[in-house]
């Protein structure tokens, strides 16, 4: 494991920090949060350089970098799937801690972004960030740079803010949401999701920016890009791919449901839905697929007789570009089992946050493991998967899929041993 190389500052006291762009709604920037100052937590707020403070539409003039202000918290509120609980309490503004950059939380959609981010903050009491703006809990609000007085500062990260919690900024690295790109499920020619290295690269960095139109109180969203330089670690997750591929179908009946209703019928969610859901991946874009001039015929052989073989192939692929990326980026990394959280939950929550040089305060949410579904597979299709991946995974994917996928429980006619 490469260590990086000690890097400055890049957050700068408040009162440094400059004014967001011109925009109607421009008092109206999120609260960060909570910070760690003599032991005590305080409630923070973007100032301007007038020692304005932005907070929940209010304005307050105080005296930066330090300055006294009182915010009351509702006892408890209900928030999606989180119940918040907040004691009403002074606060005291101080200036910002020091930070060297992102952690990436690099994830394959559905494979544990949501519950990994929910632990860390419940766990350490810090604040996480995201490529992604407005896809939080928050949506009305513009998006907050995570290192607001960069050049770039507006090509992200931004700050994941949770309504009524107010948590710590991290004294070194952000715990960032990245997908990166290639998943896309609803991509049916292979020209959209098939990736090189630096194509997936470049789409981890990228993201999107909340902002208020010009003139108006309507939001929306640009298209963002930042600096690599930025990255220090990467926090890199799986999931047992025949779960995760389960998962992702979940997903799309999510995304229907506002679209399609009749979709849901055709499709319902349970193993038959799944079912026609594959059929239907592979009619539309499996034969595409294992046709471009860059399926070797080794690779299209495996290729056949596997159920949604685009999820599988968009998986595989995944995983292979995101340890490239890494390798390229020359940092630490630290290799996430969905299923650990089951198995052991202390050992890895306590390695997680060790990894992400943060302290222990609070306790992790519950996990809960309802999610698997061996059974929506017969034996012959996780033989299949199985041939596939192998042949498709690079060595360090296959290291870390290889458990999950034991080709000798699903023999074909010939006797199969594999080493």
């Amino acid at each position: 494991m490469k260590s990086s190389s000690p890097t400055k500052s890049i957050l700068p006291t408040m009162g440094s920090l400059p004014s967001s762009p011109r925009s109607p709604s421009s008092r109206r920037s999120n609260a960060i949060g909570i910070m760690q100052a003599g032991g005590s937590l305080v409630s923070i707020s973007y100032l301007s350089s007038s020692g304005e403070n932005l907070l929940q539409g209010r304005i307050q003039t105080i005296d930066a970098p330090h300055a006294r202000m009182t915010q009351s918290l509702p006892e408890q509120r209900q928030y999606g799937r989180r119940t918040i609980t907040s004691k009403k309490e002074k606060t005291v503004v101080e200036e910002s801690p020091t930070l060297e950059g992102v952690a990436w939380l690099m994830s394959f959609p559905n494979s544990g972004t949501s519950y990994t981010i929910h632990a860390v903050r419940e766990l350490t009491n810090t604040t996480t960030a995201t490529n992604y703006g407005l896809e939080g809990d928050i949506k009305d609000q513009e998006s907050v740079p995570a290192f607001k007085h960069l050049k770039d500062a507006y090509s992200g990260p931004f700050l994941e803010l949770v309504p009524e919690r107010f948590t710590s900024l991290p004294k070194k690295l952000f715990l960032t949401k990245t997908h990166c790109g290639g998943f896309c499920s609803y991509c049916t020619d292979p020209e959209s999701f098939v990736e090189t290295t630096r194509t997936f690269l470049r789409s981890c960095l990228k993201g999107r920016r909340g902002y208020f139109l010009e003139g108006t109180n309507e939001i929306t969203t640009v298209g963002v890009r930042y600096n690599p330089d930025l990255v220090k670690k990467v926090i890199h997750v799986f999931r047992n791919p025949l779960d995760n591929t389960v998962a992702r179908f979940h997903l799309d009946r999510k995304i229907m449901a506002r679209k399609n209703a009749d979709w849901l019928k055709d499709y319902p969610n349970n193993k038959e839905g799944f079912r026609r859901w594959c059929i239907h991946l592979n009619a539309i874009s499996a034969d595409v697929l294992s046709s471009l001039h860059w399926i070797d015929s080794s690779l299209k052989e495996a290729m056949k007789n596997v159920p949604c073989i685009t999820e599988f192939y968009r998986y595989v692929q995944w995983h292979n570009l995101a340890f490239a990326a890494t390798s390229d980026l020359e940092v630490p990394n630290f290799v996430l089992h969905y299923e650990d959280y089951s198995s052991r939950f202390e050992e890895v929550t306590s390695e997680l946050i060790t990894f992400l040089e943060l302290e222990k305060v609070g306790e992790a949410p519950e996990f809960i493991d309802n999610k698997r579904y061996d059974e929506y597979y017969t034996p012959q299709e996780k033989r299949a998967i199985s041939v596939f991946i192998k042949e498709f995974a690079s060595k360090p994917t296959w290291r870390q899929l290889k458990h999950y996928l034991d080709l000798n429980m699903y023999p074909d006619q010939k006797t199969v041993v594999i080493v």
